[in-house]
């Protein structure tokens, strides 16, 4: 050791790490196609994981950009809420409504209290665009489709961002109307179709089509006000059994913001206000009457509630599961490897080097190989998120506010890959650091004897797993004792896998010569067959 190595402490074993890391980098390199192998398995999960992390995190709006999506270029949204003529509380965010008095007659069903009109809490100078919604049967090419009906001058400004114009345009008189995509998908129409409304003596061509970028599924129809729900009504009485409207709302636009203040001076009107401002800055809880009236409301906006702690439960299951069957799986190829170069361990050996030393050129291995894998699993996985956006976003039924990425979750994720490399090869590194040097040199595998202990101590692990999963199910609420007995339910199944093999190898003399063969080699090999079989036992028992 030289001098400036002793004069630092743990110089000599961070220069052995680093001596370790630059051979196992050359054995990667040397066995390429071995090493491609054992990268994919790693890779590939953590490819599939990025991809979901960046499609999750791109689906999740920013409070402006949903703001935008549920009002357009408007600063609120004015509404009934349904309570009759009386002051009102409700929840900052697109929440519940409760009238102050509950006593007061007329409270309660909406359909029976008296309409208010929202237009009375119209801030002084505002402009306003009224919006309302009604279903009703309308006839399309395979029968009659249910069907939502909106008033609204689409391509008015302020309502710009409530939906995408897809081709065509937006009606500009009585008798044209636009459509979703979903709707003319579902009704065999297109655009320049004519469409008619059972009940209603009039049609409409439609001259566009749209999508709503939070409901690319969502069937809608867009006429200019007025053109639909009052000549509908006023066609005949059983119309108004057959149509279900919704209490109009206005869109509002004025300059300055709509504050928490103003909301609640709307509130004392009767009149439900959707800010933009309050949500892009709500409230504290205690400043918002509606939690003091409803004390269990808010936890999804204030804290999220119990949903944080079932998805944290769920993903560190996910992530559990699919490490131990990586690590199952690439386990025996990093035993292939040591095998094939155990003259290279041996020399290592030969010339003053001691049983660490072998075990760190093995981990070695999988740190490299798991290092590569987290970098090209995570570029791909966000690559892969950008050239499927479409697809995704049809899929998750809503446009991506944008790419993005979050570098702590993607690098934690590498981690992951990191770790689960050098795990992978932690069982190799002990077996090759535990044959002797002449063994190593000689190419003798010597004497190899079954471990009696770790079937047993699989078996115990297995059943005590199984009855902590059944007793958080059966007398308690803890998703993390659940997750933690199927953790050791998973890692008893594995230590129990090589006992398992060696009793279905009994039953191979009954068998034809072709698998009776492939059977008593998989008996001989335990070292390899077992962690495969382990593997897809952790997979079907994790997916159960």
């Amino acid at each position: 050791m030289s001098g400036r190595q002793a004069g630092v402490p743990g110089g000599g074993r961070l220069h052995a790490w680093r001596v370790a890391v630059r051979i196992a980098r050359r054995d990667a390199m040397r066995y390429k196609a071995r090493s491609l192998l054992v990268l994919a398995m790693i890779a590939v999960p953590i490819m599939g994981v990025s991809a979901a992390d960046v499609t999750i995190r791109s689906s999740q709006l920013t409070a402006a950009e949903q703001a935008t999506r549920e009002l357009g270029a408007a600063d609120a949204r004015l509404s009934d809420p349904g309570e009759g003529p009386q002051p009102v509380y409700q929840e900052p965010v697109d929440g519940g409504v409760v009238a102050v008095d509950r006593k007061r007659p007329g409270t309660g069903d909406a359909g029976d209290a008296k309409a208010v009109d929202p237009l009375k809490a119209l801030p002084a100078g505002a402009r306003w665009l009224s919006d309302t919604s009604a279903y009703a049967p309308v006839m399309t090419k395979y029968g009659l489709l249910d069907t939502e009906i909106r008033e609204l001058k689409a391509a008015d400004p302020m309502a710009a961002g409530l939906t995408e114009l897809d081709r065509g345009r937006f009606p500009a008189a009585a008798g044209e109307a636009s459509a979703t995509n979903a709707f003319l998908k579902s009704s065999g129409l297109h655009v320049g179709s004519r469409m008619k409304v059972r009940g209603l003596g009039r049609s409409y061509t439609i001259v566009g089509a749209y999508d709503l970028p939070s409901e690319l599924h969502g069937e809608q129809i867009i006429v200019q006000p007025g053109a639909f729900i009052a000549p509908y009504v006023a066609t005949r009485d059983t119309a108004k059994e057959q149509i279900s409207s919704e209490r109009p709302s206005y869109l509002v636009s004025f300059t300055g913001d709509f504050t928490w203040e103003m909301v609640k001076k709307a509130n004392a009107l009767g009149v439900k206000v959707d800010s933009r401002a309050v949500r892009e800055h709500p409230p504290a809880r205690a400043e918002v009457p509606y939690y003091r009236a409803e004390p269990g409301s808010g936890q999804l906006l204030y804290d999220g509630g119990d949903k944080r702690a079932q998805a944290v439960a769920a993903v560190v299951t996910i992530v559990g599961l699919s490490m131990l069957e990586i690590c199952l799986l690439a386990g025996p190829a990093f035993a292939v490897g040591a095998r094939r170069s155990r003259r290279q361990l041996g020399l290592v050996g030969a010339n003053g080097g001691d049983r660490r030393h072998i075990r760190a050129i093995v981990i070695s291995s999988g740190l490299v190989i798991g290092a590569a894998a987290a970098v090209a699993g995570t570029l791909l996985g966000v690559a892969l998120t950008e050239l499927l956006r479409g697809p995704l976003e049809e899929y998750v039924g809503k446009r991506f506010g944008g790419l993005r990425l979050q570098p702590l979750e993607l690098a934690g994720i590498g981690g992951l890959a990191v770790l689960t490399g050098v795990l992978a090869a932690v069982v190799p590194a002990v077996a090759a650091a535990r044959q002797s040097v002449l063994a190593s040199l000689t190419g003798r595998r010597g004497l190899r004897h079954t471990n009696r202990m770790l079937p047993a101590v699989g078996l115990a692990l297995l059943c005590l797993g199984v009855g902590v999963v059944f007793y958080a199910t059966a007398h308690t609420d803890s998703v993390y004792t659940a997750v933690g007995g199927a953790a050791l339910a998973e890692i008893g199944l594995a230590m129990t896998t090589s006992l398992l093999v060696g009793a279905f190898g009994r039953i191979g003399r009954w068998l034809p010569t072709a698998p009776r063969l492939a059977l008593r080699d998989a008996v001989r090999n335990r070292g390899r067959t077992a962690p495969a079989v382990a593997a897809v036992l952790a997979a079907v028992a994790g997916s159960v």
